[in-house]
């Protein structure tokens, strides 16, 4: 699997059921998401949670998320979330969806936090603090760990 933006790694964690890999997008970068590898949009949904309000004015946390499926992988997440509208994931496609390595499935405007959730069996290729670019860097693989 490669990278689906560019970013930086903020951290890895790995639970009883999977791997989680959390990257940042910086504002000043590029900040499209591309696909990780070929497969199937399997799942998009998107949730929007109020975070405060003050009279009439309300600010919310926008969360999409993406679920895709490849023969080789199985089932990877990829989570977006940002406050305010103008941070809010932009996804073009939608569940059922095919999509080949390296197309856009949309963008995160002025950068963000993206999480990546995945098999534990699959083996991690990067560390925290890693520099990734979009469809180049490999993250994670049926391989040998490199952490």
């Amino acid at each position: 699997m490669l990278s689906p933006c560019d970013g930086e790694i903020i951290s890895i964690k790995q639970d009883d059921e999977k791997k989680i890999m959390a990257l940042n997008i910086s504002r000043l970068k590029h900040y499209g998401i591309r696909m990780p590898f070929t497969g199937t949009i399997s799942n998009y949904y998107e949730t929007k949670e109020k975070v405060f309000t003050l009279g009439r004015f309300i600010v919310y946390k926008y969360n999409s998320s993406l679920e895709l499926r490849s023969e080789e992988l199985g089932k990877v997440h990829l989570l977006f979330s940002g406050i305010g509208s103008l941070k809010r994931a932009k996804i073009w496609v939608r569940s059922g969806d095919n999509a080949t390595l390296g197309a856009y499935l949309g963008y995160l405007p002025f950068g963000g936090k993206v999480v990546i959730e995945f098999a534990k069996e699959l083996n991690i290729l990067i560390k925290e603090k890693d520099s990734l670019l979009s469809a180049e860097t490999l993250l994670i693989s049926k391989g040998k760990d490199n952490v």
